[in-house]
């Protein structure tokens, strides 16, 4: 089986056994083959307890990594009991080098980058802005000098003008 994912072990343990994981129920062959998936999930794939309780948590199984940890743990166990488990075990083929880790972090820099591209196209987009071109087209740097002194004097005459404004309705509401 190719590109093993976690999703993909449920969906075909389900198949194979006709038993929804997922239900929440603690009927005993539905927690083998939750503790197969969990086993799986954890020894093959080297996941790590909490991504793999999310798994069944965005199913809708309740399930706390605690829950996980004991069905790893007595996994071995059942399987003695269960030659099924040990069949269905046997179906799955991973290859060394995928680490669901490493794929688990390719998604989240995968949404950082998608992140950062809608940032700068908001920059590129002020960079369009007639007042930015106006400044990049001044050629000296004195230029640019008087034009942040005027700019500066003009943003003062504004606050000033909206002081007074300010004055004059507190006067005329008394």
């Amino acid at each position: 089986m190719r590109n093993i994912t976690p999703e993909r072990i449920v969906e075909k343990l389900a198949k194979v056994s006709g038993i929804d994981p997922y239900d929440n129920t603690r009927k005993r062959d539905y927690v083998e083959i939750r503790a197969l998936a969990c086993w799986l999930m954890r020894m093959e794939l080297g996941m790590r307890w909490c991504a793999i309780t999310k798994i069944f948590s965005d199913n809708g199984k309740k399930m706390h990594h605690a829950s996980a940890i004991y069905l790893v743990k007595n996994y071995p166990h059942w399987k003695k009991q269960n030659k099924a488990l040990k069949d269905w075990q046997a179906m799955f083929h991973f290859v060394e080098g995928i680490d669901y880790e490493e794929v688990d972090r390719l998604h989240i820099l995968e949404g950082r980058l998608a992140d950062m591209q809608d940032e700068f196209d908001l920059l590129a987009e002020q960079l369009e802005h007639p007042l930015v071109k106006l400044v990049y087209d001044i050629s000296t740097e004195e230029n640019k000098k008087d034009l942040i002194d005027r700019i500066e004097i003009i943003t003062k005459s504004w606050a000033w003008k909206q002081n007074k404004n300010t004055q004059v309705r507190i006067e005329s509401s008394k």
